[in-house]
């Protein structure tokens, strides 16, 4: 669409402009519809010989002519040309009762369709429901871009589920408004006066929508928060293992959110703003590395959130956030964009002021005229380092339809290489089995960016098993089993200035009984306690001197004999903190 008021052909607007309505009476409009009914006729939206009876029913084929007519306006070409354009065809005898050409105009735009028996009924009323749907298609067809919120009229059970999504557009637009009592009367008739008036609101919507009109953060969070649902997710058990958030992109149930939300979880459940829940059915798509993951649910008419162009943020612009931080559902914030391509860890993000929290992740990143340009992510330290996932990277999955359940996935095993992981509690890459799509699982390798590694057997994401680890900052090299990502069990520790230790650990430290070899050659030969010789042992000088007895923090302490070089007994008795104390235990 373009930049600038909407004109249609000279001439029709001169003849227009030139034009007065009747004085009230039963041609007239109504006094409250007199204003809007001018600024229809003035815009040329209303056909002269369609210009009285204002009160009286619309009939079908009158209002395919004004939904022809506005794209005629808003397109500034005859419709036989935009039809061309867009290689439509125009069905001629599209209909048994009629070959008026405005119905099978608006047939061939997909704004209007006919009955079962084929007829069109071109002189039957239309409700206030059809009209919504004939206003929603005339929208898309001038490529509308945003989405209707939620339903809160007291009837909105009876409007028809052809027409929710409509309802929802025309009424979170202003196109269309209630009657008495919070009512949205969707069988009631439409009027040529109503149907002028909503076409005159809906080219000031596509208007607002073409210069670019930004929205207040109410609009935004009005329009678009009915779409963005809380998510909680479970393990094996049943368990509640985390939070985060996700949003609609699609009437039937289809999701978006982050991979990380859903990862390891063997069932998940979402939570709507209006009260209402789901279980999560299926993944239908999802890329570990992009961080990225479609789902479905069972459910019909949700509110969905129209999807911008992420290519088009620039740094400076507001954006608005809304998700679940810290399980706060329907919370939105704002910010701007810092940067619009901000690599980290070898991928791309939008990088936003607009916070986040943990539960944040899944939700969505909004831009001024409420479309979702991105997937709001992850932080760094504070508030003004936060991250999104580019709408236009997530927007190849939703095509995929490669339906497997959460339990499915979390017992999945792979094989990846160069994953970016955080093990231990620091970002790693990992090559090797994993479960789920991205939890190492099985044989792998993980390389810390300090050179420091970890190569063996691995359950859910932690060193679990036979494997080796080797510690850059003391260039210590541990061989053995580990439990829980911690050494645990039987293992060698080789240390780079050349002392070594082979027997027990424990919670990632000596602990047991072992072998201890210093460079220097001597070595213990005992018990041990986090990490210090601690017990019943031997200590043995590379010189042959030799101490039998009860050590403390690696040192004599207790009962001990001590021999000398040549094998014999030199001094036995009681021993505090490494010096000799006499056969008499000290108190």
């Amino acid at each position: 669409m373009k930049n600038k008021r909407f004109i249609v052909f000279l001439s029709a607007l001169s003849l227009a402009a030139s034009l007065s309505l009747p004085a009230a009476g039963a041609d007239a409009p109504s006094d409250w519809a007199k204003t809007e009914v001018e600024s229809a006729i003035s815009q040329g939206l209303v056909p002269r010989d369609l210009q009285s009876s204002y009160q009286t029913p619309i009939t079908r084929q009158e209002f395919c002519r004004l939904a022809v007519t506005m794209v005629e306006v808003v397109e500034e070409k005859p419709v036989s040309q935009v039809i061309a354009d867009r290689e439509l065809q125009t069905k001629e005898n599209a209909f048994s009762d009629t070959q008026d050409d405005y119905a099978e105009n608006a047939c061939a735009l997909g704004i209007v369709n006919g009955y079962e028996d084929g007829t069109f009924r071109p002189q039957g009323s239309i409700t206030r429901q059809e009209a919504a749907k004939m206003l929603y298609e005339t929208a898309k067809v001038l490529e509308y871009t945003g989405s209707g919120g939620s339903l809160t009229f007291s009837d909105r059970d009876n409007i028809a589920s052809y027409a929710v999504t409509a309802v929802k557009f025309a009424s979170s637009t202003g196109v269309m408004k209630g009657v008495e009592d919070g009512r949205f009367d969707p069988a009631g008739l439409y009027t040529r006066q109503q149907a002028y008036i909503t076409m005159d609101r809906l080219l000031s919507v596509l208007e607002g929508e073409s210069a670019g009109g930004e929205m207040t953060a109410n609009q935004i969070f009005n329009q678009c928060s009915p779409a963005v649902c809380y998510m909680e997710v479970y393990d094996a058990a049943g368990q509640a293992i985390g939070t985060g958030s996700a949003f609609a992109v699609e009437e039937n149930g289809k999701l978006v959110t982050n991979y990380h939300v859903i990862r390891d979880a063997y069932s998940a459940r979402v939570k709507f703003p209006n009260g209402k829940t789901y279980s999560v059915e299926n993944v239908l798509a999802y890329d570990v590395k992009r961080d990225v993951a479609v789902l479905s649910i069972s459910a019909q008419g949700l509110p969905t959130l129209p999807l911008g162009d992420s290519s088009t943020l620039v740094s400076g612009q507001t954006v608005y956030t809304i998700g679940s931080p810290q399980g706060l559902d329907n919370t939105i914030a704002n910010g701007i964009v810092s940067a619009t391509n901000r690599v980290v860890d070898g991928r791309e993000y939008i990088q936003t002021t607009a916070p986040i929290s943990p539960g944040s992740s899944g939700g969505a990143l909004l831009d001024g005229s409420g479309r979702g340009v991105g997937i709001t992510t992850g932080t760094l330290s504070g508030q003004n380092l936060n991250f999104a996932v580019p709408i236009n990277d997530v927007k190849e999955y939703l095509d995929k339809n490669d339906p497997i359940t959460l339990e499915e996935l979390a017992g999945a095993t792979s094989r990846v290489t160069n994953m970016q992981v955080t093990l231990m509690g620091e970002k790693a890459t990992y090559t090797g089995e994993v479960l789920g799509g991205a939890t190492p699982h099985g044989e792998g390798r993980a390389e810390w960016a300090d050179g420091s590694y970890y190569e063996g057997t691995f359950q859910r994401g932690m060193p679990w098993g036979k494997g080796t680890y080797y510690k850059s900052k003391n260039q210590s090299l541990y061989t053995g089993d580990f439990y829980a990502g911690f050494a645990q069990g039987e293992g060698v520790l080789k240390y780079h200035n050349g002392d070594q230790y082979e027997g027990q650990f424990a919670g990632g430290q000596m602990h047991g009984k072992g072998i201890y070899t210093f460079k220097s050659g001597d070595q213990y030969v005992g018990e041990l306690a986090y990490g210090s010789f601690e017990g019943e042992g031997v200590y043995t000088y590379v010189t042959g001197e030799k101490y039998v007895g009860e050590f403390r923090n690696s040192k004599f302490d207790g009962y001990g004999r001590y021999y000398g070089t040549t094998g014999k007994l030199e001094r036995e008795g009681y021993w505090y903190q490494g010096s000799f104390k006499g056969e008499i235990k000290p108190v």
